[in-house]
């Protein structure tokens, strides 16, 4: 397969689960106002936009320098080890210490118990690997984390939220969502280097014979 083919089909394949990431909004924005009111759906827009820039600072460039990592060192195993424990090291501090904040300054603030469940958002971000499959260009992997940890949150919505005041559980619910599949697929990652390193060593026999 030629490069530009490879990079088209890529592309497709991405686009496909970043248009399930952009609908899945959408698709429960009417039903939550028609339960909840749009006073309420303005309320949980808020504490979304809260924890979205609260999880920049889990992230903390993994997006961009993880991602250029991971694609420049795929073969260096034990490198990649080493730097994704260390990564997921500062995750886990920045989230306890992030956890901490919130509930005190929540406490402090009297908020509504709308961003108390949010702070689910923080710990599906702490196991979030996205950024490590997209260093790998799997992109197919991807689709899948977005499309079931959406459709997950869709499902859960329709159930959960029955009642005006039920509008509490909904950034929680994609914090809960996020969290049990960002938490399968990060778990997943020690299998993609026993992977790597079964075919290093065919590829390395191989060339023996």
């Amino acid at each position: 397969m030629s490069q530009t083919k490879h990079s088209l089909i890529n592309f497709i394949v991405h686009g496909a689960g970043q248009i399930v990431n952009l609908l899945a909004p959408f698709i429960v924005m009417p039903y939550i106002i028609k339960v909840c009111g749009v006073e309420n759906w303005g309320k949980i827009g808020v504490a979304t936009s809260l924890f979205i820039v609260l999880c920049l600072l889990i992230e903390f460039g993994s997006n961009l320098i993880g991602v250029k990592e991971v694609s420049a060192y795929r073969s260096a195993t034990n490198y990649l080890k080493k730097y994704i424990g260390t990564l997921y090291e500062y995750r886990m501090f920045s989230t306890i210490i992030l956890l901490g904040i919130c509930i005190f300054t929540f406490l402090i603030l009297n908020v509504e118990a709308v961003f108390y469940f949010g702070l689910l958002s923080l710990v599906a971000q702490l196991f979030n690997p996205i950024w490590f499959f997209q260093g790998l260009e799997d992109f197919k992997t991807i689709n899948k984390i977005i499309i079931i940890s959406k459709v997950l949150y869709v499902v859960l919505v329709f159930i959960l939220v029955r009642k005006t005041e039920d509008y509490v559980y909904v950034v929680g619910i994609l914090g809960f969502a996020n969290t049990l599949v960002y938490a399968y697929y990060y778990s997943k990652i020690p299998k993609v280097f026993s992977t790597s390193q079964k075919r290093l060593l065919s590829f390395v026999k191989k060339i023996r014979q």
